[in-house]
């Protein structure tokens, strides 16, 4: 199927989503997009949830389609080194992920290094990214493990902080209160404990960010079914999975796992 090719074609992160300018598109056209387009008629122009902008550009590139976007330029180009070696389930982890085009969720164990995978997934990724993390206490454990994996001076976004960097550590928070004006800024985004999405108005951070690149850890994958859809809908598939029981008496301590009721 042909398409017309309009080079005027402007693509603008707008308050959390992504405003499409100067695109002509008959109903046919419209009806084999894959996400749905909703006409804007102050702005004149088509929108879509920005989370939605890997997808869209593949569209876009399908039929041939030019364009001029203000995403991904707040930063200049970056180049991560590290000394970071990976253990063999890591590595495996890793490259699931990476052969899941750069989105999904790895379900590994406390204690499994998730941090040093997500270090490594950085250096790889090599684009300016946001790693979400719940705590301050957790913001601040970030923080030194970014500095001293890559030697460089990570960025903050809560705990009254707002310094963005490259890679930047936020709180959930946080990022919730600037999304709408940072969603185009960073390419990569690290969710620590993924579990806490799926479910809840912080959803909306992940909506709003334009990034292609995401990944998701957790020790604790949601047993609810829509829970679970909905972090494969804003993250992407779970990539790579162990169990305690695997990595117990190798990887892990040996342990014995008692319920106590009191």
């Amino acid at each position: 199927m042909q398409v017309q090719n309009i080079s005027n074609i402007r693509i603008i992160f707008d308050r959390g989503t992504i405003l499409i300018q100067n695109l002509t598109l008959s109903n046919e056209h419209k009806r084999s997009c894959p996400i749905p387009l909703v006409w804007d008629h102050s702005s004149k122009g088509y929108r879509i949830e920005a989370y939605q902008w890997r997808t869209f550009k593949k569209y876009l590139l399908n039929y041939n389609y030019t364009y001029t976007d203000n995403l991904f330029s707040h930063f200049s180009r970056i180049d991560l080194k590290s000394n970071i070696t990976l253990r063999e389930y890591q590595n495996h982890a890793l490259a699931s992920w990476r052969a899941q085009g750069g989105k999904g969720i790895i379900c590994l164990p406390t204690g499994s290094g998730k941090t040093k995978l997500a270090l490594k997934a950085m250096e790889l990724c090599n684009a300016p990214t946001l790693c979400l993390v719940p705590t301050r206490v957790l913001l601040n454990q970030w923080k030194k493990e970014i500095s001293s994996a890559f030697e460089i001076k990570c960025g903050q976004l809560g705990d009254a902080r707002k310094d963005l960097r490259n890679i930047t550590v936020s709180t959930y928070a946080s990022a919730y209160r600037h999304m709408e004006n940072i969603g185009q800024i960073f390419k990569f985004i690290v969710i620590d404990e993924a579990h806490h999405f799926g479910q809840s108005l912080q959803d909306e951070i992940l909506l709003m960010a334009a990034a292609p690149f995401r990944l998701g850890l957790t020790a604790t994958k949601p047993q609810d079914q829509v829970h679970m859809q909905n972090l494969e809908k804003y993250i992407g598939k779970v990539s790579y999975e162990l169990q305690i029981n695997d990595l117990k008496g190798t990887y892990l301590a040996e342990f014995d796992y008692r319920k106590i009721f009191v």
